[in-house]
């Protein structure tokens, strides 16, 4: 008997399936000395013990560092933070926090080719799977003035994390710095609607934004439904930075309801240490005549931050109009020992010097301002003011080049502009100043808002439910301003001491009548609003009804002349007959 053929056969084997592979990121790719990726070492309960004190301590010495006074003592305290930031890292090269942190002391000292190896050298060694040092990276770059290269970086923090709120708001403040509004209202919209899945995530950042730049376009509207809807977010009401955004769009309107000074309480008491809020609120009530208020808010503000040279600057310059140069010159004193490269303290010193008739002293003080700084924008400041007094000296020769010096530094300056016409017609040179009017002209532009912008989203936002929402929360704010306030008239303060020695005071809490009063003011602007949006149709007005465009200049580069025209070279040869096929 034949067997037959195939009976037996091996039965073929199941062939196993492959794993997916996983779906590679769209990343920008490292850098050729960040391409070998270092393997993750086994740490000890020991070693991450270690490695979280020695952030801790950094990160403490960074915070000092930036609260004393004392220049050869922040040196002293940012070294020790870098040195202990590179010690975590020897300690575990895949943990990003120390990356992201020493980082940002790198960058504060404008240390950026440091950092961009460091940062290559982080993504590499977490895997590319670190949304805060994208973020971080892609910022800096921002602030060295590589706008692309930011892009693809803060681009690969969302595909990370498309929920990362920081990579938002970095993006588009990179876009609304360059006069893209519609890119950034897009993409802060798009991030508070990513950040609503997670409910962890703190959007007040982004409301603030787009309600800052509403203020900026003329859309007091919609910056208001802003704020409101940013206080109503995760961490909003906290905020220190939301509350003195909305006080200063209140400010600049005019304080229409009297709401200012409630809403400068509100974000003291959000962070009772905010340099920015007593700025902001000072300046506000030396312009309103209340000299006394704004000294007091002043030595508050620079008693609790000693090394803040904006601060003393305001404090030296309010000192000066009070008519005491003695005390003015002290304070600019601390303020340019503080930071030696704040050109606008070196600019108000030689201000008040030159008042003063000390026209060598002012000069010394402007070119020490000039060399703090030589091409950024406040030198603009320094070589005006320098350029007036050389006016005033009669040396119009050198008042000429000191002009030309700040065109140069930033040729859309309309106060360099228009100083150097006068003194031209002061001059009897009506020729001259005419060619600068025309040279003015031609570097002047500016940017029309269509009437159909708007920063609200497409089919809602700023309608009825959050006109009663707004008139709701001021209601209960109100109606909760049962403590005492905080007033600077009757506040006595001495000398001001270091912030460790600062005692600990309440927050500021509003009045219920100026509770009361804000409340009223919101809700009868929501309420407008609201009705202009149910007269449109649900959504909120584009424009307001007094100023159909809005107009602001130097939002966008200037737009190159089209090319001229070639000469003619005569007739054109005539083309050679095609060959037959």
């Amino acid at each position: 008997m034949t067997r037959g053929v195939g009976c037996f056969r091996r039965a073929p084997q199941r062939e196993t399936p492959k794993q997916a592979t996983p779906r590679a990121l769209s990343l920008p790719p490292p850098p050729p000395s960040a391409c070998r990726l270092t393997p993750r070492p086994k740490t000890t309960p020991k070693q991450h013990s270690n490695t979280t004190k020695s952030q801790y301590r950094s990160r403490l010495a960074r915070v000092q560092a930036a609260t004393t006074p004392d220049r050869d003592e922040r040196r002293r305290l940012l070294r020790a933070a870098e040195e202990g930031l590179r010690r975590a890292l020897a300690l575990d090269p895949s943990d990003g926090r120390p990356y992201v942190v020493l980082g940002k002391v790198l960058v504060g000292q404008k240390r950026y080719d440091e950092a961009r190896r460091l940062y290559a050298e982080g993504t590499a060694n977490t895997g590319s799977r670190c949304a805060h040092l994208w973020c971080a990276w892609g910022h800096m770059e921002g602030r060295a003035g590589n706008p692309q290269r930011a892009r693809r970086l803060l681009d690969a923090a969302l595909v990370v994390d498309g929920a990362h709120a920081a990579a938002w708001h970095a993006w588009g403040m990179l876009e609304f710095s360059g006069g893209n509004y519609l890119r950034a209202r897009d993409l802060w919209t798009r991030g508070i609607q990513r950040c609503r899945a997670s409910p962890s995530r703190q959007t007040a950042y982004l409301h603030c934004s787009l309600a800052v730049m509403a203020a900026e376009l003329g859309r007091l509207g919609e910056a208001r439904a802003w704020f409101e809807e940013g206080t109503r977010a995760n961490g909003g009401a906290r905020s220190c930075a939301l509350w003195h955004a909305w006080a200063v769009a209140e400010a600049r309107a005019g304080d229409p309801g009297g709401a200012v000074r409630y809403l400068f309480k509100r974000a003291l008491a959000a962070n009772p240490r905010s340099r920015y809020a007593h700025l902001a609120w000072a300046v506000w009530e030396d312009r309103r005549g209340n000299r006394r208020t704004a000294l007091q808010l002043l030595a508050r503000g620079s008693a609790l931050n000693p090394s803040d040279a904006a601060l003393l600057q305001a404090w030296a310059v309010a000192e000066r109009e009070s008519g005491r140069p003695g005390a003015a010159r002290d304070l600019f004193r601390r303020a340019v020992a503080a930071d030696p490269a704040h050109v606008h303290a070196w600019q108000a010193w030689g201000v008040m010097e030159a008042r003063l008739g000390n026209a060598d002293e002012a000069r010394r003080l402007l070119q020490q301002g000039v060399w703090a700084d030589p091409s950024g924008r406040g030198a603009v400041r320094a070589f005006h003011a320098w350029a007036v007094l050389e006016w005033r000296a009669g040396d119009h020769a050198r008042a000429r080049e000191l002009f030309k010096a700040a065109l140069r530094v930033d040729p859309r300056s309309d106060a360099a502009w228009s100083t150097w016409i006068a003194m031209e017609e002061a001059l009897d040179r009506l020729g001259a100043a005419d060619e600068l009017r025309i040279r003015r002209a031609e570097r002047q532009w500016e940017f029309v808002v269509p009437p159909s912008f708007t920063t609200r989203p497409p089919g809602g936002g700023g309608g009825g439910e959050g006109a009663r929402a707004s008139a709701a929360a001021v209601a209960a704010a109100a109606a909760s301003a049962s403590a005492p306030a905080w007033e600077p008239e009757q506040q006595q303060w001495g000398q001001p001491r270091r912030a460790a020695a600062m005692p600990q005071e309440a927050p500021p809490t509003p009045t219920a009548a100026e509770a009361a009063a804000a409340a009223a003011a919101v809700a009868a602007a929501v309420a407008g609003a609201a009705a202009d949006a149910a007269a449109s149709g649900g959504v909120m007005p584009a424009a307001p009804p007094s100023a159909a465009v809005v107009v602001l200049p130097q939002r966008l580069p200037r737009v190159p002349p089209p090319p001229p025209p070639r000469a003619s070279r005569g007739p054109a040869a005539p083309r050679r007959p095609a060959p037959p096929r």
